[in-house]
């Protein structure tokens, strides 16, 4: 056995250093490296003299010397000194050891290093200042140069990263590399970490995403792109789909056409047709792709660098299927049934898809028409709106039951619930609401009037088709106006001026979600063309150059460059000069919006002059969002414009600043532009400019939800009313759809505050959070719905929080609770639309009419698949036939779900509509009955019995002596009567449609006639629907009346009472999980955020295009057919003829919607009554497109400002 000895000291090593021979030396100093991490105490006095042995250039072992003096300064807490001498023993200092010492120096090496390359890509560092960033730098320059040092620093990084990758810790690697700015370590940890395919393709799916989350350098994100697409071309099978959406943020149009141009060109070597379909459809899955990331203009250069057809050629105007001649919409709770939904582009006959000859040529202009037709963004507009029609599942019984409860003098009330409707119905092209209430409707005057006309825009969202015929009552007409002097044209704001105004508000709200290219006007002309012409022409009438410059702006959201001509530009700079307060304000907004994310010099300089000179606060606010506007997406490009508008005098313009730092740096996280938030929401003197710059923390952080509540934690608690408020916005916008607890809890108690308007805040940023949440997601979601009916419905509570509250409701379930505002896009863009809408619609606590711009924002929850028809294929388990011979059952196939949904039950369902179901807990209180009653009814009881059976026969009266003795047993102390109904709960997981009710049966008597409604009984003003609404819940809440006979002993008298007192006893009970099912999803098919993880593809016939999308759920993915023609395809077609075809007389209006079979996952069609007649000929409108009439006089006008 070896003896083991344990030093104790380190006196011996420390008396060898004074030893002359170097030899003696260098065996202390590997004692003392043995020894320092124990005796450092002891050895520091040695210091000095080891620092001097590491500067002896002759010394042999300098840099063990240096190592030791390294180990025992970090023990001294000097890590600046240690480290610099740590570098200067080279080899020595081993990175990779599992040492505190060396962890510890590592990580601050490296910290160093990549502060030292940011400082270098920032060109702010220098030469001098290179020392310094280490602590002492007299002691730094002398022991080593600072090139020395740098190289020093590169070397030990670098070992860090070879290690990283030669252990298989390839994130890491591709982590520190990009902090470090070294493009070389990434792709040295990409090509030598990873060695098959599936791990490349996992890592640069990797570095996309840190490059998109992580990365604060625009310049340096760029290259880290470029590197992802030329790694993924250097595959043997490169994923094209992943290339473009690189190219895509790089915005290389020119890239992204000449793929798109390459995948849909036939094989010049012979290849299979197989092998050119799975090509073009990955070209078509590239366009979809850039359309969902929602850059029009960037879409319009590519579709412009396609290669144009042949002239003799003759492609179809869309590529969309016709819709289906007998299939009309319908939707439930008494709406109408929505207007004709045609494809955006005037769609063509499937069987006219094939080309029309053989030649090669021809085929590839008709793919390439296929791709502009796309890129257009028709395309998808006409599925969003098949999706958003055929589904829709708003609860319309609570937009009754809101407008029954609010106070009809109240004009604020009034336009909460136009603005509700709007978001409820938002893109569903179903109006009913406002067709069935028009006498409610007609109250509206001034700008209500307005924002009611506007309103039609968010509704018919995507509708192009029929959007001027729609608008054609409300739209001005060209030359004098029929009305005389006050309409149109005339200096004075006419009751027929806010109408028209609030038609070409609708207009631009409609062309900015149909594709830029959707003819929108009379002759064909486009969106932007004809609000220009009505622009020039309302010259005189301030409010409907109001309505014509929002138009316009939105028409042509980021259309002009900010150097060339525009003469959309012209015109709005003409509207601005004029400096009239309305009109102003609203042209300020349209440069904007025209220049978006174009930093135009030429702009700037004109809204800072017009801000710096105008009389008007709302011209100089519009003015000062307009330059926001034009910083969106720029970052430290627009450092120099923020620093000029944040040194303003003038509140209005650092109002502004605070949105133009929101706006450059959306979604980043950029820590500058958070600094620059809080500084200014805790030092402006100014309370708008401190509620916008809380307020914007949600827009630069809304990448990074968790991060939200911790930021917003102290400023949610301020003493200041106006910074809560936007701490509770800022909470809902970066959250919004996540139902994130921490921020739920902020905002339930925010929804308490003593102040009206924290409180409207707060109930709005609710409704963001738990968008179409259900109470099996998360439990907060009921609750808050009944929080915002409740408040809507509280007569004394303040109108600023009714105001929230009604909105809020409308928002938690838009877009019939099929849409959701996704500030990012599946491939990982900023969705800018999304971003400028929910930006200027948080500036309606200055103008109420800019609440419809949140409609920008909401986007189809849904998941469409396309085969390369550009066709729906159905796949819903309903039976499809052979391709040859007529059905029958032998040559029927089965399609399969296009997926499966394995997930907690009701955790992603509709949350229930209508009237609520009665429970339990809403039955009578139970009544005591005397125990002297009971008694005399006992010995009744017993007496009839006993006469029964002396007349009845020995074994009857036999059964009956038994039947007696075990129900009538004994005196009975007390009866507990309690009513209620036997009600049916429908399932959560079923649709709207599908969902049913089963009343309680009513007695004979009264009551039939009680629950009947009457049409007469309803209150003056009141909605007949509601009142019959009303009347069936309180006949389901009498219900049948039972009673219940408890003994003395606690026991029932039928026996049932041993069960339940076990049930009532003390004991704990074990929470039950919860119950996971298995459902089918169809196409299309609603898909929300969060849902994706709980999804897989189920149909074993149509299987994802690329590798890359494969695991995608959301939004459009192509498909192809694997059954190499062995069955026949069947197609959902696209809804909207039959409405059309019925009001022009060649079907009968009252025939019966065809619908669909129901999904467990998807609510089939809802039912809806057939399509109302024009509600008077008044309204000046048609069967096809019915709308409101013109809006009368008849009330206040609304107060505009909160």
């Amino acid at each position: 056995m070896v003896a083991t000895v344990v030093p104790s000291s380190a006196a011996a090593a420390l008396s060898l250093l004074e030893e002359p021979e170097s030899e003696l030396q260098s065996h202390a100093l590997r004692s003392l490296n043995v020894l320092a991490d124990v005796f450092w105490p002891e050895i520091s006095a040695a210091v000095p003299k080891i620092q001097e042995m590491s500067e002896d250039g002759a010394f042999p072992d300098a840099s063990l010397a240096a190592l030791v003096a390294a180990k025992v300064l970090f023990h001294l807490g000097e890590l600046d000194e240690a480290l610099v001498y740590a570098l200067s023993a080279g080899d020595q200092f081993d990175v990779a050891a599992d040492t505190e010492f060396a962890k510890t120096l590592r990580a601050r090496c490296i910290d160093d290093y990549i502060s030292q390359m940011e400082a270098e890509e920032a060109e702010i560092a220098t030469a001098a200042a290179t020392p310094s960033t280490l602590g002492n730098g007299i002691v730094e320059e002398s022991l080593l140069p600072p090139k020395q040092l740098q190289a020093e620093m590169k070397a030990v990084f670098e070992r860090v990263v070879e290690e990283c990758i030669s252990t298989g810790r390839v994130r890491e690697a591709i982590g520190v590399s990009l902090d470090a700015r070294r493009l070389d370590c990434v792709e040295a940890a990409i090509t030598r970490g990873c060695k098959e395919p599936e791990e490349r393709a996992d890592a640069l799916a990797y570095c996309f995403s840190c490059a998109q989350r992580l990365l604060s350098s625009r310049s340096f994100r760029k290259q880290v792109l470029r590197l992802v697409a030329d790694l993924h071309r250097k595959e043997q099978t490169p994923r094209e789909v992943v290339i473009a959406n690189c190219l895509a943020h790089l915005s290389d149009a020119g890239g992204v056409a000449e793929a798109l141009v390459r995948l849909v060109t036939p094989s010049s070597n012979g290849g299979s047709a197989d092998a050119d379909t799975q090509r073009e459809l990955l070209a078509l899955q590239i366009c979809f792709d850039i359309v969902d990331n929602d850059h029009p203009h960037f879409a319009t250069q590519v579709a412009a660098l396609l290669p144009q057809p042949q002239p003799q050629h003759s492609a179809p105007a869309s590529a969309l299927p016709a819709a289906r001649e007998s299939e009309t919409p319908a939707s439930g709770d008494g709406d109408a049934a929505p207007m004709a939904v045609d494809s955006a582009a005037g769609v063509a006959n499937g069987d006219a898809l094939a080309p029309a000859s053989a030649d090669s040529r021809q085929q590839l202009d008709y793919k390439l028409n296929k791709l502009r037709a796309i890129l257009s963004g028709t395309t998808s507009s006409a599925l969003a709106l098949h999706f958003l029609c055929s589904l829709n599942g708003a609860d319309t019984y609570a937009l009754r039951k809101v407008k029954s409860s609010l106070d009809s003098r109240s004009s604020v009330g009034h336009s909460a619930l136009v603005f509700a409707n709007a978001l409820a119905h938002a893109g569903t092209a179903i109006d009913g609401f406002l067709r069935t209430n028009l006498d409610w409707l007609r109250r509206a005057t001034a700008w209500a009037k307005f924002s009611a006309t506007a309103c039609l825009g968010v509704i018919h969202a995507r509708h192009s088709t029929a959007a001027h015929r729609l608008l054609s009552p409300y739209l001005p007409t060209p030359g004098p106006h029929p009305l005389g002097p006050g309409a149109a044209g005339s200096t004075s704001a006419s009751s027929t001026s806010y109408s028209e105004g609030g038609a070409l508000y609708a207009l631009g709200l409609i062309s900015a979600t149909s594709g830029r290219s959707a003819p929108l006007g009379p002759g064909g002309e486009s969106g932007s063309a004809y609000l220009l012409s009505a622009l020039r022409s309302a010259t005189g009438s301030p409010v409907v150059e109001h309505g014509a410059c929002l138009g316009l702006g939105l028409a042509a959201m980021a259309s002009w460059d900010g150097d060339s001509a525009s003469e959309e530009y012209d015109a709005l700079c003409e509207t601005l000069a004029g400096d009239d307060a309305v009109a102003g304000e609203a042209a300020a907004l349209g440069i904007g919006l025209l220049g978006l994310g174009s930093g135009s010099e030429l702009a700037v300089n004109t809204l800072l002059a017009q801000a710096r000179e105008t009389a008007h606060e709302k011209v100089a606010r519009g003015c000062a969002l307009g330059l926001a506007l034009l910083s969106y997406g720029r970052e430290e490009s627009a450092e120099g414009l923020i620093d000029t508008m944040s040194a303003e005098s003038d509140a209005s313009i650092r109002y502004g600043a605070q949105y133009a730092v929101a706006l450059a740096y959306c979604g980043t996280g950029d820590n500058r532009a958070l600094r620059r938030l809080l500084n200014a929401a805790v030092a402006d003197v100014h309370n708008d400019v401190r509620r916008a710059a809380v307020l914007c923390l949600g827009f630069v952080l809304f990448r990074r939800p968790e991060s939200v509540p911790s930021t917003t934690a102290l400023l949610a608690e301020s003493c200041h009313a106006h910074v809560r408020y936007g701490a509770a916005m800022a909470l809902g916008i970066g959250c919004v759809g996540t139902g994130l607890p921490a921020a739920v809890r902020m905002l339930e108690r925010l929804s308490g505050d003593s102040v009206d308007f924290v409180r409207q805040g707060a109930l709005l940023g609710l409704a963001l959070v738990l968008m179409h949440h259900s109470e099996a997601r998360s439990s907060a979601a009921g609750a808050a719905r009944k929080l915002f009916a409740r408040t809507a419905a509280d007569k004394h509570e303040d109108v600023l929080t009714k105001f929230g509250a009604v909105i809020a409701g409308g928002l938690i379930d838009a877009a019939g609770r099929n849409g959701v505002i996704a500030l990012v896009s599946p491939a990982g863009h900023v969705r800018m639309s999304a971003v400028v809408g929910l930006t200027i619609f948080t500036q309606y606590w200055h103008w109420f009419p800019l609440v419809h711009c949140i409609g920008l924002s909401l986007r189809p929850a849904a998941l469409t698949a396309l085969d390369a028809s550009l066709r729906m294929p159905k796949m819903d388990g309903e039976a499809a036939t052979a391709s040859s011979g007529e059905a029958t059952a032998k040559d029927a196939v089965k399609e399969s779900p296009m997926c499966l949904m394995t997930a907690p039950r009701g955790m992603f369902a509709y949350p229930p509509s209508g009237p609520p179901e009665t429970t339990k807990a809403d039955a009578p209180a139970p009544a005591a009955v005397l125990s002297i009653t009971l008694k005399a009814r006992s010995r009744e009881a017993r007496k009839a019995r006993n006469k029964a059976a002396a007349a009845a026969s020995d074994s009857s009266a036999a059964k009956d002596g038994e039947a007696a003795s075990a129900s009538g047993g004994g005196d009975v102390d007390m009866v507990v009567e309690s009513g209620g109904a036997d009600t049916k709960a429908a399932s959560s997981t079923d649709g709207p449609a599908a969902r049913t009710r089963s009343r309680a049966k009513p007695e004979a008597g009264g009551e039939a006639a009680e629950g009947t409604p009457n049409k007469s009984d309803a209150k003056d003003g009141e909605d007949p629907a509601m009142a019959a609404d009303e009347d069936a819940d309180k006949k389901a809440k009498k219900g049948k009346k039972k009673s219940v006979k408890i003994a003395e002993d606690g026991k029932s008298g039928d026996g049932d009472g041993a069960a339940g007192a076990g049930e009532s006893s003390g004991s704990p009970s074990t929470p039950a999980l919860p119950v996971v099912e298995t459902l089918p999803l169809r196409n299309p098919s609603r898909v929300l955020p969060g849902q994706e993880m709980y999804l897989r593809w189920a149909s074993p016939r149509w299987r994802s295009v690329s590798p890359s999308v494969a695991g995608r759920f959301t939004g459009v993915v192509m498909v192809r057919d694997t059954s190499n023609g062995q069955a026949a395809a069947e197609y959902v077609e696209l809804i909207g003829a039959a409405a059309a075809a019925a009001a022009a007389g060649d079907l009968p209006v009252e025939a019966p919607a065809a619908a669909p079979v129901a999904s467990p996952s998807v609510p089939a069609t809802p039912q809806q009554p057939p399509a109302a007649p024009a509600p008077g000929s008044g309204t000046g409108g048609d069967a096809t497109t019915p709308s409101p009439p013109p809006l009368a006089d008849g009330a206040d006008p609304p107060a505009e400002s909160s």
